[in-house]
């Protein structure tokens, strides 16, 4: 109704609301992307910034993107609050495959530069930290009215640190 279309018109553009849904939700994760930058390969990583310190500061332009655009916030939410069944499969499982590779190609570059952990398997270290990333989002968006502007920076700091106590290398 908010967008000037009756529900016949939206089914010519969408098959369901699930592809709709789906829709806006790759058009924010464009969105977010662009924000991230080129984090997610060892060759984009700026080596005097460091592997860690990096990650807190592309964690932090999200956390202030996000804060920027309420309606990110409440999308991601919405996605976080879904029936398991719908992320696994069809468009919804392909938007988590693609973000899974990313996280991938995160995990493997600082491998690359031995930040990261090796004595593990890639698959475990991936299944942890990605599930770590799906708690710490939901952690962040039930407690969001609680954090202002200044908070996102410690919110970005205490991510990083949870991630770096798993990942980062052990000595034997």
């Amino acid at each position: 109704a908010q967008a000037g279309i009756s529900k016949g018109a939206m089914y010519y553009y969408f098959d369901d609301k699930l592809d709709l849904y789906t829709t806006v939700l790759k058009d924010a994760l464009v969105q977010k992307m662009s924000v991230v930058g080129e984090m997610f390969s060892a060759d984009s990583l700026d080596q005097e910034l460091g592997y860690w310190a990096q990650y807190q500061a592309m964690s932090l332009r999200v956390l202030t993107w996000v804060r920027e655009h309420p309606e990110v916030a409440a999308l991601a939410e919405s996605l976080l609050r879904l029936d398991p069944h719908l992320v696994a499969d069809g468009q919804l499982a392909e938007l988590y495959a693609e973000a899974y590779a990313q996280w991938e190609g995160f995990i493997t570059a600082g491998q690359a530069l031995g930040t990261v952990r090796t004595d593990l398997p890639l698959e475990l270290l991936l299944t942890v930290t990605f599930s770590m990333g799906e708690t710490m989002d939901k952690w962040i968006f039930t407690h969001w009215k609680d954090v202002d502007d200044k908070g996102l920076d410690e919110v970005a700091a205490t991510m990083v640190d949870l991630f770096r106590r798993v990942l980062e290398p052990r000595e034997s």
